[in-house]
């Protein structure tokens, strides 16, 4: 009991330091008591269960302001998402590209409206190549044998990874309203690393909204897809696109 009163203690303490880079964006100060506070309205965010739709109306609804970045919104996770760490996004044909196999913009529409699924590394980005392009795998080949709840897709392909630092997926603006980019700790039960992006475009001009959907793009983009090489042919390949016009 003593062990996990000590447990318990410690991880209330992590919870309430800043988030490394994050402190100095939203300066306002984090007494324990108001970690507490935030973190308990901040986990209804890891813990929604409606529609995926939905997602990301319920996550501003509830952190208009990027706060909860600060904290775990779940209580499996690795804790919340630093400044420093390496997100990947995996890419799949025909969605999220074109016909030319390059990404399109709809590979960061889902930040707007579902959450953009990431993956949160654990170690260096070309040690988790392999495991990568095994996950990437298993999920289309998922995706075309379909399930009860979704029909099979047989044209669904994995192409790679999309890899971003977390620090710049936040650096996205397009105003003076801070965190209109966030990361979360959105970790499930098959997948503790997982997180979400979401973009918060609310109060924005038409012309604000396409831009921040574009410089969103522009830094998947930039970062090119590193795809698996054949088996036997080396090491992963980086994807550089054609300028997006």
């Amino acid at each position: 009991m003593r062990t996990a009163n000590l447990r318990g203690r410690r991880q209330i303490a992590a919870m309430s330091r800043p988030v490394p880079g994050l402190a100095a964006r939203y300066p306002r100060r984090y007494t324990p008591s108001l970690i507490s506070r935030v973190r308990m309205d901040c986990e209804a965010i890891g813990s929604y269960q409606g529609p995926r739709r939905d997602f990301v109306t319920h996550v501003l609804g509830i952190d208009r302001t990027g706060d909860c970045q600060q904290v775990s919104v779940t209580g499996i996770s690795p804790g919340p998402v630093r400044d420093d760490e390496t997100l990947v996004r995996f890419v799949f044909s025909p969605a999220r590209t074109t016909t030319r196999g390059e990404l399109d913009e709809t590979f960061v529409l889902d930040a707007f409206r579902y959450g953009a699924s990431v993956q949160r590394l654990q170690d260096e980005l070309q040690q988790s190549m392999p495991a990568l392009h095994r996950n990437g795998e298993a999920r289309a080949a998922s995706v075309r044998r379909g399930s009860p709840e979704r029909a099979p897709q047989p044209d669904r392909t994995y192409v790679g990874i999309v890899a971003f630092v977390a620090a710049h997926v936040r650096a996205v603006q397009v105003d003076a309203t801070a965190a209109r980019v966030r990361v979360y700790d959105t970790a499930l039960p098959d997948d503790l690393r997982h997180g979400d992006i979401v973009a918060n475009d609310l109060g924005l001009t038409k012309a604000l909204r396409k831009e921040l959907r574009v410089r969103l793009f522009l830094l998947a983009w930039q970062s090119g897809i590193r795809s698996a090489s054949p088996v036997g042919s080396g090491p992963s390949r980086t994807y550089r696109q054609r300028s997006p016009s």
